[in-house]
């Protein structure tokens, strides 16, 4: 249940095309075309990952059921799924 508050704020993410919450709120992730960054509840930034040269971050999708999600990728007109572990 979203009750409003802020629990912590980030610097200004410059590029950002996603946010996305867990399914449990454990977890949001931020996608930006070259980075996908992790924070917990806290604001604690638990990973971060830059893509390789040449593609892009798409988009990405939690699953439902576990604290992983999927990764769409883009290297011009072809596009990769790659799924966290």
């Amino acid at each position: 249940m979203d009750s409003g508050a802020r629990l912590w704020r980030s610097p200004p993410l410059p590029g950002v095309r996603q946010l996305s919450w867990s399914s449990n709120g454990e977890r949001l992730l931020a996608l930006t075309p070259r980075r996908l960054m992790l924070w917990d509840r806290a604001g604690v930034l638990v990973a971060a990952s830059t893509a390789p040269s040449g593609l892009l971050a798409s988009g990405a999708a939690w699953d439902p059921r576990e604290l992983r999600f999927a990764l769409v990728r883009s290297s011009g007109p072809r596009r990769h799924a790659a799924r966290s572990s």
